[in-house]
């Protein structure tokens, strides 16, 4: 019944606003809905299951504003995935959303009178949204565009829920709802930052570098856009970036990833051990916390030299094997392939003892840089981790250094 239901009220708007465009009258239909939706068990529903809301047609016919895209621009936005996140319409899907994300909405004043708004919005689970201007004013018949800055740097990976709300300030003109749903989680397309101090006093400055990298297997044009929070002011940016409002932007040639050559891997000499087995707990390292059955934990470690590669990230998995330049959910698998290469994920990965381990059920697993003061080693160390069926493990380790290499 949503079908007659939208058209019926659609009719409606088309006679009570002949001048509006089709994107306004779907605009008009979602921002006025009502989101006090229950699903079949009475929980509240999401976006997802409600959509933008539920119809009402006294609503819908007297919005205070219309966030609409042209038909030509909207047929475009399927051939063009980078640019498809600022289509101008009354929603907004992020996917994936690897740390942060911006997008542009442009809103339009069909009250018939000058009115000032506030945007807000809402959101669980550590999805953040920044909002540029979040109070205006705005004359009948304007549009003004807002700049939304999503961040899921403290969400858990996965989809997260919520909405954005245009309220009017005067009279008691209608709010518009926008849902919003992003998928936090990894990227075709990566950033890494680092700042250097981390922790600034008022007036104090520091300075970040954020470096992009692509896994995908052919060249590709990027837009990189970094922005700060908006507490911060930022000052001076170095090329090839260049300076924005809110930060700084790049544009230009990602090169393929292209699979690492790795002549060999050996066990260690055993000439070139010196003191034997060393626990990572004798120098004092903590074990990794939280790392359950079938988990990844990421590190950012001194850098080092990995099949030509230089890496400064390493993804520890709980099932014994390390991934070269980190990874995500895709690259955990409790059973190795039965033959290397693989084009699948997980790939790039040194491997001491890949087998199902469950660390949730006992054991430690730890990661440490060491240094004789000639060689640097980075070390992973499984100790005493049981399988998945119960049985222990004896402690493993595996560490790189140059040239990288594996131990077991």
């Amino acid at each position: 019944m949503s079908s007659p239901h939208a058209a019926g009220v659609s009719a409606l708007l088309v006679a009570a606003h002949p001048e509006w465009t089709p994107g306004q009258i779907k605009s008009a239909l979602m921002t006025s809905s009502v989101q006090s939706v229950v699903n079949p068990d009475g929980t509240p529903a999401g976006v997802f299951d409600r959509g933008a809301g539920s119809i009402r047609a006294d609503r819908a016919v007297a919005p205070t504003v219309t966030i609409s895209e042209t038909a030509e621009d909207f047929a475009a936005g399927a051939a063009d995935p980078l640019s498809r996140l600022d289509l101008n319409i009354p929603s907004i899907l992020v996917d994936p959303l690897p740390g942060a994300a911006i997008v542009k909405r442009t809103i339009t004043n069909v009250s018939g009178k000058t009115q000032s708004f506030s945007v807000s919005s809402s959101f669980a689970d550590g999805v953040r949204a920044f909002v540029t201007p979040s109070h205006f004013t705005l004359p009948a018949g304007k549009s003004k565009t807002i700049t939304i800055v999503l961040s899921g740097i403290s969400a858990e990976n996965g989809w997260h829920e919520g909405q954005l709300t245009i309220s009017p300030t005067r009279g008691k003109a209608l709010p518009a709802v926008v849902p919003v749903a992003v998928n936090v989680g990894e990227a075709s397309i990566a950033l890494a930052q680092s700042c250097a101090p981390t922790e600034i006093k008022r007036g104090a400055t520091s300075t970040c570098t954020v470096t992009a990298s692509s896994s995908l297997p052919v060249d590709v044009q990027a837009t990189i856009d970094v922005v700060a929070s908006p507490i911060l002011k930022v000052t001076k940016v170095t090329a090839p970036a260049t300076k924005r409002a809110l930060g700084a932007s790049w544009k230009g040639t990602l090169t393929a990833a292209l699979p690492p050559t790795v002549d060999a891997v050996t066990g260690v000499d055993p000439s070139e051990v010196v003191s034997g087995y060393l626990p990572l707990a004798d120098f004092g390292i903590a074990p990794v916390a939280g790392m359950g059955d079938e988990s990844i934990v990421n590190f950012t470690v001194p850098a080092f030299t990995y099949g030509g590669e230089v890496y400064d990230r390493i993804g520890v998995v709980s099932n014994g094997y390390v991934v070269v330049g980190g990874g995500g959910a895709a690259d955990v698998e409790y059973e190795p392939p039965a033959s290397f290469p693989d084009p699948a994920t997980p790939n790039n990965v040194i491997a001491p003892f890949w087998t199902d381990l469950n660390p949730a059920a006992g054991g430690e697993i730890r990661v440490g840089s060491l240094s004789d003061g000639v060689s640097d080693y980075l070390v992973v160390e499984w100790t005493d981790v049981p399988s998945w069926s119960g049985e222990r493990t004896p402690s493993r380790s595996g560490s790189s250094s140059a040239p990288p290499r594996t131990t077991g």
